[in-house]
């Protein structure tokens, strides 16, 4: 599998991916393939599992995980997006099972295996294992340094053992990459400072350059909290434009907004 998207035919829509115009890629991913229903070859379920997370449609991103590993069960990136799936479903205890059940990846990318590495520590936090997810998370930036998912897990490990100030200063250097999960975090943090304009700041300027119906709604809820009806109108509207064809309801992205669904 390319996990890379790097054949010729898709090196439009990984750009596209990358500088978070992800409304974009689907339209264009859908004139290539198709719909993206019919889609069923391992490097189009990738990009769906990209695409729909970018927008902040996580019901859509989680079914093309599992239809991924439905139809290849044997590529290791479909059996990291299987047990991604199940901690988001199942939870963390049936997660760790199927991990302990795969393995290590070996023959897996090594962007993959910092990945796996990274979504194991996650779950190890969820039972404060701060030990066994510390030494994970190290592992894995050994790995792959820049990999911003796995940069952006040494965040959530931060955050989880009340390291706010070092979590601010690793997440301030992933927005610089406009990293967008980075994004909508640091607005998330300066909202558990209380600090709702802060939070707006970092958003805002972000609304009509990055496609993300969670970004969109996420800045909506800041600007109903303060009142700010007008502006609050007018990133339902965005969110509204960002969803695909034949989508009516916003009620998946108002659920995905949550700050605990943020990083996906």
């Amino acid at each position: 599998m390319n996990v890379e998207l790097q054949q010729p035919k898709t090196r439009s829509i990984a750009t596209l991916i990358e500088e978070n115009q992800f409304r974009k890629a689907l339209d264009e991913a859908q004139q290539q393939w198709g719909p993206y229903r019919n889609w069923k070859e391992p490097n189009q379920l990738l990009t769906a599992i990209r695409i729909f997370n970018g927008l902040g449609l996580r019901r859509r991103a989680l079914a093309s995980r599992f239809w991924l590993w439905r139809k290849h069960k044997s590529d290791p990136a479909a059996v990291y997006h299987y047990v991604l799936g199940t901690f988001d479903r199942k939870g963390p205890l049936q997660a760790l099972q199927k991990i302990k059940h795969f393995g290590l990846l070996e023959s897996a990318p090594v962007a993959l295996r910092a990945e796996w590495l990274a979504l194991q520590a996650e779950i190890y936090a969820q039972y404060r294992d701060w030990e066994t997810a510390t030494a994970l998370i190290n592992q894995a930036i050994e790995l792959d340094e820049q990999n911003p998912r796995v940069r952006m897990e040494q965040v959530y490990l931060a955050v989880g053992q009340d390291q706010y100030e070092l979590a601010r200063q690793l997440n301030t250097q992933l927005m610089e990459r406009n990293h967008r999960p980075a994004i909508q975090y640091g607005a998330h943090l300066k909202t558990l400072q209380h600090d709702n304009a802060g939070a707006i700041d970092i958003l805002q300027p972000h609304l009509m350059d990055i496609e993300s119906v969670s970004l969109a709604l996420q800045l909506y809820r800041l600007y109903y909290d303060e009142g700010n009806l007008e502006q609050a109108e007018q990133c339902v509207e965005r969110a509204k434009s960002l969803l695909p064809v034949g989508e009516v309801s916003l009620d998946e992205g108002f659920s995905v907004a949550a700050p605990a669904l943020l990083h996906c």
